[in-house]
């Protein structure tokens, strides 16, 4: 949450975490550091190239809520709900399921 931010909008923040913690729907959620902290990683050609403020002037991705919902339309009602929502933008990005992906070493014998 911005430092910047009115006590409603902290108030609607903290309100809407408590909510949905109560319902087992949040899995985790923080505000992130300023865009000029962050730095995209990018390995080309066996270079490292890193690049200051990769959100730009376009953007600014201040936090994040990650939930359990079952549906990308019930994810949507709940990021409606979020303060943002009203004055900027809020992005719904559903997680791959990587539950098909074996990890670890094999258990299984080849004969």
């Amino acid at each position: 949450m911005p430092a910047d931010g009115t006590d409603e909008e902290v108030e609607a923040h903290v309100a809407l975490i408590g909510e949905l913690d109560s319902q087992g729907q949040l899995v985790d959620c923080s505000p992130l550091a300023p865009p000029e902290q962050a730095v995209t990683v990018r390995v080309r050609d066996g270079a490292t190239l890193a690049t200051d403020n990769p959100c730009g002037e376009d953007g600014v991705l201040a936090g994040y809520h990650l939930i359990e919902r079952p549906t990308t339309d019930e994810a949507v009602k709940v990021a409606a709900r979020i303060p943002d929502a009203a004055t900027s933008k809020v992005l719904v990005h559903p997680l791959l399921d990587l539950a098909p992906v074996t990890t670890g070493p094999r258990t299984e014998t080849q004969g």
